[in-house]
């Protein structure tokens, strides 16, 4: 347990020198670029796992795991500036329950200073987190039972190609934005 806890928190170190190093140096895709290398090395895992499978080799993968899932955590946590966590659900619970609190409070003053709207936006993104790690989880549990280790290299595949058309789409929309300011 032990291990795994120090391999989550290592994996969010690690994200997080990475974001600090790409804010610093303005590269606008460095989000993106540390999803890749979290795809990237699923999709190893998952490889390994699929061709070298051995129950002796758990530990092993269930740490790297909890690396990877630090990454993941850290990544969404600074890129939503702190409103989505990835990996666990119980702070997301207790934040959808804190905005629901805000919205009822704030539907029941009916004072227009107070607007709800910011409320109902950020309970929003709590609920689709929630339903987001609950579907997910169930998914994953019932493709890990029909493909296997397959599954696994499938979601990051599916993981790298969303990170790689963002910086895509990024890339263009900074190139068009720049041809614009010229004319």
């Amino acid at each position: 347990l032990g291990c795994l806890l120090l391999a989550f928190v290592a994996g969010a170190v690690t994200a997080r020198l990475a974001v600090i190093a790409g804010l610093k140096h303005n590269l606008r895709t460095v989000f993106c670029q540390v999803l890749v290398a979290e795809g990237v090395a699923l999709l190893c895992l998952s490889l390994f796992e699929i061709f070298f499978y051995s129950s002796g080799n758990n530990r092993e993968v269930l740490v790297l795991l909890g690396f990877l899932m630090g990454v993941h955590n850290s990544t969404s946590t600074q890129l939503s500036n702190g409103r989505v966590r990835a990996t666990h659900i119980t702070g997301t619970l207790t934040d959808a329950g804190i905005s629901l609190a805000s919205v009822i409070s704030a539907m029941l003053r009916r004072d227009p200073s107070k607007n709800a709207h910011a409320q109902k936006k950020q309970l929003k993104t709590h609920l689709t987190t929630i339903f987001s790690f609950l579907g997910g989880g169930i998914a994953g549990l019932w493709l890990f039972r029909v493909a296997g280790f397959h599954a696994m290299a499938a979601l990051s595949a599916v993981l790298i190609l969303l990170a790689v058309t963002s910086m895509a789409l990024t890339l263009m929309k900074v190139r068009g934005t720049a041809m614009a300011a010229r004319r």
